[in-house]
Formats: C-alpha cells, structure tokens, sequence
C-alpha cells in the first residue's frame, strides 16, 4: 500500500511510485525507439516502394540505393536512441558529444 503525503512532505512510497512509473515510462518509449528502428532498417524496401525516392539521398548516399541506404541509417540511429533511453544514457550523450558546445567553461 502506498503511504500518502506527511506534514507537507512527500513520504518514500510516493515518492518510489513515481520512480518506478518513470522508468516503465522510459523502459517502454525506448523499447518503441528500437522496435521502430528496426522495422525500418529489415523493411527498407517497402519503405522505398511506399513513399519513393528521396533526391537528397539518391545524389548524396549511392545512385540507385540511396534511399533504401538512409532509411537504415535511420532505422540503426532510432535503435541507438532507443538503447540510450533505456539505459538513462540519453542526456550523458548529449552532454558529452554536443553539450561542449554549450557550456563556457
């Protein structure tokens, strides 16, 4: 059972109830991050047949595979942000790659 709220103060079992939401919340967003990344990077093909080319791709990534060849990476950089939300290693990441960028130090 959950204890309530104390003299104005949050007691441990709210306060445990929200932790754990919050990471069944992360845990979830990130299981669709990497499920969705790989239904794009196994169905490439019937991404590119539905929606059809993409001229940047074509011109910048291969002649005749460019379009197939981003929607993988897409799909790999969905799974890498999904392992990262679930991991909690999301904000780590930007503070280490371009949070540098930011903070004046």
């Amino acid at each position: 059972m959950v204890e309530g709220v104390e003299c104005g103060r949050i007691s441990y079992g709210l306060l445990k109830e929200f932790l754990n939401q919050n990471n069944f919340m992360r845990y979830f967003i990130g299981i669709l991050f990497v499920l969705a990344g790989v239904l794009l990077v196994f169905k490439a093909e019937w991404f590119y047949q539905n929606f059809g080319t993409n001229a940047w791709a074509e011109e910048h990534l291969g002649t005749s595979g460019g379009t197939r060849l981003m929607y993988k990476l897409i799909g790999i950089a969905f799974i890498f942000i999904g392992f990262m939300t679930i991991t909690n290693l999301t904000s780590q990441f930007l503070t280490a790659t371009i949070g540098r960028l930011f903070i004046s130090q």
